[in-house]
C-alpha cells in the first residue's frame, strides 16, 4: 500500500511541478516582449506574491475543510486559468493571471503534501503488523524522491520551454502589432504547462481519494488555527524556519543573476545563465541524495535541519565578503546554498509531517508562507543595493 502511494502520488506531482517551472522562465520576458517596463513588471510581481500571502492563506483553511483533492483540482483550474491570461498584452489581464496564480502557488506548496502525508497517516492507523519505522522511513523517502523529482523536472522544463519558444514564434509581433492577443512566442511554454496541468488534473480524478483535516469535513477557523500556531513553540518555531529559509531563497532567486554580473569583467563572453541554472539544480539534487544517505544513517531531521541552516548560512556570507576580499568564492558559496536547499526541503517535509496536526495541516502550511511572502514583498519593493541585500 506505501509503495503504491509513493508511485501514486509521485506521478502526479511530478506533472504539477512541470506545470509551475515551464513558465518560470520566460514570465518576465513575456511582459517586457508586451512593452511593459521594470516598474509595471515589478507591480505585477508583487500582485503575485501578495496574492499568495493574502488569498492563499485562507484557501489553504477551505482546502482542511473542503477536501485536500478537491482542492489539488482547484490548484489546476487557477493555474491553467493564469496560464491562458498571459496570450493577452492588457495590464488587468495579466493582473489576474499573477493573482490566480499566487494562490495556485501556496496550494502547490501546501496542499499536495498535506494530501500525501494525511494518506500515510491513515495507512499507519489501518496496517497491522508493520513497523513504524518502516513507514516513516518510507515517508522519507517519499518527501526526499519528490524533492529530486522538482529539481529534475525544473532542468528538463528549462529545456523545453526553451525548445517551444524556439519552435513555435510569435503569431504577430508584440512590439509593432496593436493585437492584444497572441500565441506562440514567449506564450508556448504556459500553453505547455496546460497541458501537464491538464494531464496532471485527470490523473488526480482518477487516482486520488478524498481526505479532510482529522478526517471529517470540519476543521476550525482560521483565527483559531493561528492561535494553535502561536501557542505552540514547536510548531511556530518551525514555521518562522521555514519563513526565514525559504525568504533567502527567494531572495537568492533575484539576487543570483545580477550579482554574477556584477563580477563579469568588460568585453567578456555573456554569462551562460542557462548554464549556471543547470548546476543549481544539480547541486540540489545532490542535495536531496545527501538527505536519504543521512536519515539511512540514523541521523534524525533535527540534526540535518540545523546542520544545513548553518552551512546555508556560511555559503551566503561569502556573497558580501567577494565583494570586500575579491576572490572568486562567490560561485562557490550558491553551489553550496543550492546543495543546502536540496536538503531542507525533504528534511522541512518531514518534521512537518511529525509535528503538525493532521486536522489543520493546509491551514497551518499556509500560515507559515505569510512571514515568508511579507520578506519577499520587502525584498521586491525595498529596492535594496545586492552587497544590503545580502
Amino acid at each position: 500500500r506505501l509503495r503504491k502511494l509513493q508511485l501514486k502520488y509521485l506521478a502526479i506531482y511530478g506533472f504539477m511541478v512541470a506545470g509551475d517551472w515551464l513558465q518560470g522562465p520566460y514570465v518576465y520576458v513575456l511582459y517586457e516582449s508586451y512593452g511593459w517596463d521594470r516598474e509595471i513588471i515589478g507591480v505585477l510581481f508583487v500582485t503575485g506574491f501578495g496574492s499568495s500571502m493574502i488569498i492563499g492563506t485562507f484557501v489553504g483553511s477551505l482546502a482542511d475543510q473542503y477536501g485536500r483533492k478537491r482542492f489539488s483540482l482547484v490548484y489546476v483550474a487557477l493555474y491553467i486559468i493564469s496560464c491562458l491570461t498571459k496570450h493577452n498584452r492588457n495590464f488587468w489581464m495579466l493582473s489576474i493571471g499573477r493573482l490566480t496564480g499566487g494562490a495556485a502557488t501556496s496550494l502547490l506548496m501546501s496542499v499536495f503534501e498535506t494530501w500525501l502525508v494525511c494518506e500515510y497517516h491513515h495507512i499507519e492507523e489501518t496496517s497491522i503488523g508493520v513497523k513504524t519505522n518502516s513507514k516513516v522511513g518510507s515517508l522519507q523517502q517519499t518527501l526526499s524522491l519528490a524533492s529530486l523529482l522538482n529539481f529534475v523536472v525544473a532542468v528538463l522544463s528549462g529545456i523545453l520551454a526553451e525548445g517551444v519558444v524556439n519552435i513555435f514564434p510569435y503569431n504577430k509581433d508584440p512590439q509593432s502589432s496593436s493585437s492584444t492577443w497572441f500565441y506562440g512566442g514567449y506564450t508556448a511554454p504556459f500553453d505547455l504547462a496546460v497541458m501537464c496541468l491538464g494531464v496532471g488534473g485527470l490523473m488526480i480524478s482518477v487516482l486520488w481519494s478524498e481526505n479532510y483535516g482529522n478526517g471529517s469535513q470540519t476543521s476550525s477557523g482560521f483565527f483559531a488555527v493561528l492561535k494553535q500556531v502561536s501557542s505552540s513553540k514547536l510548531i511556530l518555531c518551525l514555521g518562522l524556519t521555514q519563513a526565514c529559509c525559504e525568504g533567502a531563497m527567494y531572495s537568492f532567486i533575484f539576487l543570483w543573476t545580477p550579482a554574477l554580473r556584477q563580477k563579469k569583467v568588460d568585453g567578456q563572453e555573456p554569462l551562460p545563465l542557462g548554464k549556471i541554472f543547470s548546476t543549481f539544480m544539480v547541486c540540489s539534487m545532490l542535495g536531496s541524495q545527501v538527505f536519504s544517505i543521512c536519515v539511512k544513517n540514523g541521523i534524525s531531521e533535527e540534526r540535518i535541519m540545523f546542520m544545513t541552516l548553518l552551512i546555508a548560512t556560511f555559503s551566503l556570507v561569502l556573497g558580501p565578503i567577494d565583494d570586500v576580499v575579491g576572490t572568486s568564492l562567490m560561485y562557490l558559496g550558491f553551489l553550496m546554498f543550492e546543495v543546502c536547499i536540496g536538503l531542507y526541503y525533504p528534511a522541512m517535509g518531514t518534521l512537518k509531517s511529525k509535528y503538525v496536526p493532521d486536522q489543520n495541516r493546509s491551514t497551518i502550511y499556509n500560515i507559515f508562507r505569510i512571514p515568508l511572502n511579507a520578506i519577499v514583498l520587502i525584498v521586491l519593493l525595498g529596492n535594496f543595493s545586492i552587497q544590503l541585500s545580502w
